[in-house]
């Protein structure tokens, strides 16, 4: 199973561009997460994750995925294998996005200070445990 989810806040509005002789819709941003540790002087580290949503679901995402959200992905870790110019194998790493929520969204007033709207986050995985209890007969060793 390849599934990934990750809390943080959007770096900057999601690109979006069309892509092949299909002109498939491709969006592009990038999520910063906080690593749960400190180190020795008290600063977290932060990880800049490439993200990408392609089709329908770029053309809606897109507009919606602003700088400054704190938001919640779920998608697919993709590796990207290639060769340059100079015959050097490369790769890079980045997660397909399936769905998004925000968590937080920062929203502009009109005298121009940045307010939070605040979401409930606490039943985000409310359904998603399962009770091995009722499973367990079933299980073949």
């Amino acid at each position: 199973m390849n599934n990934v989810i990750l809390a943080g806040r959007l770096t900057r509005d999601a690109d979006i561009d069309f892509v092949g002789d299909s002109q498939v819709a491709r969006a592009r941003f990038t999520l910063a997460v906080d690593r749960d540790y400190k180190d020795k002087y008290g600063n977290r580290s932060t990880d800049f994750i490439n993200l990408e949503a392609w089709g329908n679901k770029a053309q809606a995402f897109a507009p919606r995925l602003k700088k400054g959200a704190f938001t919640l992905i779920d998608g697919s870790v993709v590796v990207d294998r290639y060769k340059t110019a100079d015959d050097e194998n490369r790769s890079i790493t980045k997660i397909y996005v399936n769905s998004f929520r925000y968590i937080e969204i920062r929203e502009k007033s009109n005298d121009i200070k940045e307010e939070s709207k605040q979401y409930d986050g606490s039943k985000l995985f409310e359904n998603v445990g399962v009770d091995i209890g009722s499973v367990e007969e079933e299980l073949p060793f």
